[in-house]
């Protein structure tokens, strides 16, 4: 985790603040999520945001840039829904 001001204990600061993820990595996040599991609350799977094109991208990025910025997620992303699945066998 990257911090803008850490104490001065009389070692070296970083010299970098960490960056704002640019669009060329929210893209490439997108591309590498897995295709064919199960959507959340939103009902939207990620076949669905892979194929929005560069509008949907954009609109990602400003969103990330955001949460980036204010250091705040939506409230909603904090929820989540378990399903047990049994593949094999019986419960």
């Amino acid at each position: 985790m990257c911090h803008a001001s850490l104490p001065d204990h009389g070692l070296e600061q970083p010299q970098e603040i960490c960056k704002e993820p640019t669009q060329q990595e929210i893209r490439h996040a997108i591309q590498r999520m897995e295709n064919n599991r199960a959507p959340g609350e939103d009902t939207i799977v990620v076949e669905l945001i892979k194929c929005g094109g560069e509008g949907l991208m954009d609109a990602v990025h400003e969103l990330t840039k955001l949460i980036w910025t204010t250091e705040s997620m939506p409230q909603e992303w904090n929820t989540g829904i378990i399903c047990p699945y049994i593949r094999k066998g019986t419960k």
